[in-house]
């Protein structure tokens, strides 16, 4: 049951990748620059998880598996929150399928998904504070840009990895 869980973890990880793609090119053609650089940075952070996660089931469990991406639709929202609520969401998604696998673990993969977990609540805690900043606010034009430009700022300097 667990290999069955970890791969399904391993589409949710792929399939944010693709989320976070989507918001980008949302994010750009509304003007957020900053918000869409950041964005391909985790959408590449997202396959170095899932490619992670294959390895495991490949080398360490000796099974395969087929990717099975759920298609992500272009936002049609400009709005900085509701893009951020976006990949909030997802995120919340992929926090829940770890703390599934968490529960079902065995020794040979313990350290990977406790690594996997710590990235996600890093994640997580980053979104949730975007989304607080962009709500906050609301109808701020110039504090909205700010908090845009400093994603540009993060992505730039660059976030843990796994």
């Amino acid at each position: 049951m667990f290999t069955q869980n970890l791969k399904k973890h391993c589409n949710l990880e792929f399939s944010a990748s693709r989320m976070y793609l989507a918001v980008s090119i949302a994010a750009s053609q509304a003007g957020w620059f900053g918000l869409s650089k950041w964005c391909v940075g985790e959408a590449q952070d997202e396959i170095k998880h899932g490619n992670r996660i294959l390895g495991l089931i490949r080398d360490v469990y000796g099974e395969e598996m087929n990717i099975k991406d759920k298609a992500m639709l272009t936002p049609e929202t400009e709005d900085l929150e509701e893009l951020l609520k976006i990949l909030l969401s997802g995120e919340i998604e992929v926090a829940d399928s770890i703390t599934k696998l968490l529960s079902e673990v065995d020794c040979l993969a313990m350290e990977d998904i406790l690594n996997l977990s710590i990235v996600q609540r890093g994640s997580i805690l980053k979104l949730r504070d975007l989304v607080k900043q962009a709500n906050a606010a609301a109808g701020d034009i110039c504090a909205l840009q700010a908090i845009d430009k400093n994603l540009e700022t993060y992505y730039v300097i660059g976030c843990p990895e796994l």
